[in-house]
């Protein structure tokens, strides 16, 4: 018996393979994310930075991992200030002095988006690092002086 099949050239395949890795990726969009780990390391370019290895949270609470790199030099270190700030430690960087484990297991709000890199091909990447918006007001903040008792 003989099977008829398609015959598909390399190029075929390679496009298949990268919508079908694009179908995985996140959406663009704001996630929930929390710290798995976390290296302090040396860029190929010399420059200190950290590496993160992060778990995201799609819309149904299934985790992704990614990561992300924090370079410490003047171009990027907003970067690593809102990761500190979506991660409640800001005084541990308005202190100057800041170690890989500060980040572990610490959770925080993050924008993604889906990007084509040139070596790896489509793949999610950290925007950037976003304060969740409180969604409950503390009774510290309503006054309200007129009420009758």
């Amino acid at each position: 018996m003989t099977y008829v099949f398609e015959p598909r050239t390399d190029e075929q395949f390679q496009q298949q393979i990268e919508e079908r890795r694009r179908e995985m990726l996140l959406q663009d969009g704001e996630y929930d994310f929390t710290v798995k780990d976390a290296k302090q390391m040396t860029s190929q370019s010399g420059n200190e930075m950290f590496k993160l290895f992060l778990e995201v949270y799609d819309s149904k609470g299934k985790p992704r991992l990614m990561f992300d790199h924090i370079l410490l030099n003047g171009n990027w270190d907003f970067k690593l200030k809102k990761l500190c700030d979506t991660l409640e430690i800001s005084e541990m960087y308005k202190s100057g002095k800041l170690e890989a484990d500060y980040f572990i297991n610490k959770s925080g709000f993050a924008k993604i988006c889906q990007e084509n890199d040139r070596k790896m091909g489509w793949q999610n990447k950290i925007e950037s690092y976003l304060i969740k918006s409180k969604d409950v007001i503390s009774t510290d903040e309503i006054i309200d002086d007129d009420l009758p008792f």
